[in-house]
């Protein structure tokens, strides 16, 4: 019997029989389609004259299809705590990163931070369940626009996960146009004393 996340029973014509040594093996072969972990017991093994050898032997074995689980991604500017960066700012990223049937690997959890131009950044774990980082904005290969930054993690037994958080690029300066210099009657001439006036739209 196969107790656990699902539950069957096999039968004879589900193993296959391996005479080739002294005694006979029997193997048969279950699919999971869910993870956690599962218990093979075997209930009956009897021979051509009802001898029933069988004493509950049984063992265990964990089935794990499915990477990490990560959750509240939080992307900001270190010193003001706002969505938007610039050249130079420093970036703080945090996110909870759990495994329900492993553990997390702590040396996978990192963040592509290549579009801000800091490459490849390590998270590390500071506290339960959450991985924390700060890098620097240098020289960014991104437009000024929402940027899409991938957090990656894997569990011991190497399946992997990405989400995605997002913060906004901004590397250009305001736009002035209409740009103009009077003198305070309206006049294109001044001379010493009077007073400048400048009108812009930004």
């Amino acid at each position: 019997d196969i107790d656990g996340p699902e539950e069957a029973t096999l039968k004879r014509p589900d193993f296959e029989k391996d005479d080739s040594g002294d005694s006979f093996e029997y193997t048969a072969t279950y699919e999971a389609d869910s993870d956690g972990e599962y218990t093979a017991t075997v209930e009956t093994a009897e021979d051509a004259a009802g001898n029933d050898g069988a004493d509950d032997e049984s063992d265990d074995v964990t089935v794990d299809t499915t990477g990490p689980e990560i959750e509240n991604i939080d992307i900001t500017e270190e010193d003001g705590g706002g969505d938007t960066v610039a050249d130079g700012d420093t970036v703080s990223v945090s996110a909870d990163i759990t495994d329900e049937t492993s553990e997390v690997d702590d040396d996978t959890v990192t963040i592509d931070a290549s579009p801000l131009g800091a490459g490849t950044v390590e998270l590390e774990n500071t506290d339960g369940d959450t991985y924390e980082a700060t890098f620097g904005v240098d020289d960014p290969d991104a437009d000024d626009v929402d940027v899409d930054l991938d957090i990656s993690a894997t569990d011991t037994v190497g399946n992997e996960n990405t989400e995605s958080g997002t913060i906004t690029l901004d590397t250009t300066g305001p736009d002035f146009s209409n740009v103009k210099v009077t003198q305070d009657d309206g006049g294109d001439t001044v001379t010493d004393g009077d007073t400048v006036v400048q009108k812009s739209q930004t």
